[in-house]
């Protein structure tokens, strides 16, 4: 049974508020440090949705003595059983309350600019609808000679680079009116997923900036958390354009490329695994 529990009972109009959702499992050791990076923002009305999915750990009680310790923000939390992050997220999509809709991962931390940068762009750019930004620090060169640069990224483009991560990005709310919820059967690279189905509808924006620290300096790919799966993870990428083929209606020859070079990077981060976690520390055991 699903219990909601309202830490303040303050409540708003959603007019300049922020609806963050943190999908919530066994983040004892990283949940505190997500929510005080929400708390140092520079700028911004938070309303924080926590959707535990199920965690048997101290998590839970790591939030109620951050609440204590800050009584000025609105927090709300929901306990479920584990079902999976989609349908972790979904749940808060629905108590959202805000014109402004967020995403933290409760391994991921804001830089405390990060939302006075986005704020601005959707309120003074034509027709913003959602804005991410970059989540690797060295990511920013690769990209352009000017990291502050706005991009517009089209669902073409996500056929072939995950530009986006869910600890990156707000939208307006009429995008997820119009886009609608994660899909509930898509354990891995769901986000990619989500962003592809709003690219093909609104216009989406990167901050050629990092503004995010990233699970604590985790890879992006075969370490922990879903990610740490590299076979589902490409799987559930493989899945993503075939979606973009049969239902978005991309050109299949941009399709066919964008798996073929998704099956060359699936075996690029292979070798890079197994060089990290396999032969460099045996290399260091004989040292």
């Amino acid at each position: 049974m699903m219990n909601i529990i309202y830490h303040n009972s303050n409540k708003n109009n959603g007019m300049d508020v922020i609806s963050v959702i943190i999908p919530m499992y066994n983040a004892e050791h990283t949940i505190t440090a997500a929510l005080n990076s929400i708390a140092r923002q520079t700028e911004g009305k938070f309303e924080i949705i926590i959707v535990n999915d199920g965690s048997t750990d101290n998590s839970v009680n790591q939030v109620y003595s951050f609440k204590k310790s800050h009584p000025g923000l609105q927090i709300i939390i929901v306990d479920k059983e584990h079902e999976g992050v989609s349908a972790t997220r979904n749940i808060g999509l629905r108590i959202a309350t805000g014109n402004y809709i967020a995403f933290l991962d409760a391994d991921d931390e804001w830089h405390p600019e990060k939302t006075i940068k986005q704020l601005a762009i959707l309120n003074e750019t034509h027709d913003a609808a959602f804005v991410g930004c970059l989540y690797k620090p060295d990511a920013a060169n690769a990209l352009t000679k000017r990291p502050a640069e706005l991009r517009k990224v089209s669902a073409k483009d996500l056929l072939f680079k995950s530009f986006f991560q869910t600890s990156t990005v707000i939208m307006k709310r009429n995008v997820f009116e119009t886009v609608g919820y994660f899909e509930r059967s898509r354990s891995h690279a769901e986000e990619r997923h989500y962003f592809l189905r709003t690219s093909a509808l609104f216009p989406c924006i990167l901050i050629n900036e990092n503004l995010i620290n990233y699970g604590n300096g985790k890879r992006a790919f075969g370490q922990s958390g879903l990610s740490g799966n590299l076979l589902q993870m490409e799987i559930g990428e493989l899945k993503n354009l075939t979606y973009a083929y049969r239902e978005l209606n991309m050109p299949l020859f941009a399709c066919c490329n964008a798996i073929i070079f998704s099956l060359i990077k699936f075996a690029r981060r292979i070798l890079i695994v197994y060089v990290s976690d396999v032969i460099k520390p045996a290399v260091y055991e004989k040292k």
